[in-house]
């Protein structure tokens, strides 16, 4: 097993990030195609009814996670001649929390899901699950700086389901034949990556676990469960709510605007997997002025992101949507400049989320996520209410405010240094507020 790239034992290089981002480049590029074929071919009704399926198995496959990435990133890190033993005890946690959260996923289907859409609903669980068990499996792959094989993996296996989903979806028009699609796709990448990370490390990634080490293995987890949940379902909890209280074909055009941006938002996870392994390790040593050099180096970064990514959104938006979709879609144009300021809010705030997380400091976290998501609750409520749906993108970069200044906050709180914080939050806020004020809206 190869021991001498472990994050920690040389200078962060530029080579990690640059795989990372083709790995995420892929994700996102194929999240994006797909999502636009979809729209596309499908129509806003067909489209808001698998793309709400899409939506709540997501939550069900987020659940299933229960904080394993980041629990087992740690003790790899901590001790990575145990790598072959600790995946196989965390891919046994996540299918038996994953067959456990299909049994009352199914439950809910069943009892609240008109029959006709039951497949969908189907297929789109199997899909989520699948890529949530292969983005799992390539944690040992991050933690032992094989990030070259990830990226190869992902392009390869990402090509592959995006040419089965779309000839299923521009030859059938089909939502239930794309829904199968969806589901065949992702199953075929967490094959892939899964036998990938076997290979590059040597280890037997599944194998019988006792049950007392799955139990264990729960239980170290369990304190960045919660967080970890947080932080993925307020990334997602959007389209459940407002799909409570919009018709399909708004839910449809809504998700035609906001899946583009949550396929783009995740490029924060570039940055956030080079420098995660890197800050839990040097955390662990006790190395207070290394840690907040890499998160301060972390936090510019992300800052510049998030501005870059908040701006094309809400200025280039318009002009992209009608470069896109059909004229079904022409109400999407008033949402561009929401979307645009809660990517730049969501990424600002991943740069002040990914150190607190090396540090397990989850409570602040967890805090945060109920902020945003409660945020997003009342949203939902004054949609109900009669809210002109116009106002739907500016309420989910509500959300994300809450979410940035909670953050923000508890990283002062943490250590991290006040002054760069500061300049970076206000930054931040200043573009946020010039890209409401140039949208027509006032934060």
């Amino acid at each position: 097993m190869r021991d001498t790239l472990l994050p920690g034992a040389s200078e962060l290089a530029h080579r990690p990030k640059v795989m990372m981002l083709i790995a995420t480049a892929a994700r996102m590029g194929v999240g994006l195609i797909s999502f636009l074929l979809m729209a596309r071919y499908l129509g806003p009704e067909q489209f808001g009814i698998l793309a709400a399926a899409i939506a709540y198995s997501a939550v069900a496959a987020t659940l299933s996670d229960f904080g394993l990435a980041i629990s087992s990133l740690r003790a790899m890190a901590a001790e990575p001649a145990d790598t072959g033993v600790l995946m196989r005890r965390m891919m046994a946690a996540k299918l038996l929390l994953a067959g456990a959260l299909t049994l009352v996923y199914a439950a809910g289907v069943l009892t609240l899901v008109n029959p006709g859409n039951w497949p969908l609903f189907a297929f789109a669980l199997i899909g989520q699950i699948g890529f949530s068990v292969a983005d799992l499996s390539m944690v040992p792959l991050r933690v032992h700086s094989r990030f070259g094989t990830e990226a190869l993996v992902t392009v390869c296996a990402t090509a592959a389901m995006l040419a089965l989903l779309a000839a299923v979806v521009i030859v059938t028009r089909c939502a239930a034949a794309t829904a199968a699609a969806f589901a065949g796709g992702r199953l075929l990448y967490a094959a892939a990556a899964v036998s990938a990370t076997a290979h590059a490390l040597g280890i037997r990634p599944i194998g019988q676990v006792p049950r007392s080490e799955v139990a264990a293995t729960l239980r170290k987890s369990r304190s960045f469960a919660v967080d970890g949940s947080l932080t993925s379902l307020s990334t997602q909890i959007d389209v459940p709510l407002f799909g409570l209280v919009l018709s399909a074909t708004q839910l449809g055009i809504y998700q035609a605007g906001g899946r583009l941006v949550q396929v783009i938002v995740p490029f924060a996870v570039v940055l956030g997997n080079v420098y995660l392994p890197t800050l839990a390790a040097l955390h662990a040593k006790g190395d207070a002025t290394a840690f907040a050099a890499r998160a301060r180096d972390l936090v510019r970064e992300m800052t510049l992101l998030a501005i870059v990514v908040g701006a094309g959104f809400a200025v280039l938006g318009p002009a992209l949507g009608r470069m896109l979709y059909p004229a079904e879609y022409d109400p999407l144009v008033a949402l561009w400049g929401g979307f645009g300021i809660h990517a730049l809010f969501r990424l600002a705030a991943a740069g002040f989320a990914i150190p607190l997380a090396a540090a397990g400091q989850v409570g602040s976290r967890i805090a945060s996520q109920f902020g945003s998501m409660a945020t997003l609750v009342l949203a939902a409520l004054l949609l109900g209410a009669g809210v002109d749906a116009a106002w739907t993108s500016m309420m989910l970069a509500a959300s994300s405010l809450v979410l940035l200044l909670l953050l923000a906050g508890a990283s002062v709180k943490q250590g991290c240094n006040r002054r760069s914080v500061g300049v970076a939050l206000l930054v931040v806020l200043i573009t946020g507020g010039g890209l409401a004020m140039a949208r027509g809206f006032w934060l």
